[in-house]
């Protein structure tokens, strides 16, 4: 499958990100994916995933550096990656929250693609 991707920086942040990964699966690609889009480095995204634990970093979720598209889009990375969403953000995390307001709706069903190998 082609990936397709916001920019070179987009594609380089993500492919930094796949090799600091203790394993790689489809759930772990879309997360990956969609931390890339959202975050600037990878300081940023291991401020939302733990590559030691390979866990993701809910307690981090209100980052100042944040933005409503980044917010959107990590949303979407820690519903792919745990199939539902935390219970403090679950309100927020449905379709029309996550999609429809943003740009990046097309690297979102990207996103969604790579985790269910569509």
């Amino acid at each position: 499958m082609e990936i397709i991707f916001d920019s070179k920086r987009h594609e380089e942040l993500f492919h930094k990100l796949i090799k600091k990964c203790k394993r790689v699966r489809a759930d772990t690609i879309s997360v990956m994916y969609l931390l890339a889009l959202a975050c600037y480095n990878e300081v940023q995204a291991s401020q939302m995933f733990n590559f030691e634990s390979n866990c993701i970093c809910p307690e981090n979720f209100n980052q100042p550096w944040q933005t409503s598209g980044s917010v959107r889009a990590i949303r979407l990375a820690f519903v792919l990656w745990n199939g539902y969403p935390t219970e403090e953000h679950q309100e927020k995390n449905n379709v029309y929250n996550i999609f429809g307001y943003s740009e990046w709706d097309k690297f979102f069903l990207q996103a969604i693609k790579l985790r269910f190998q569509i």
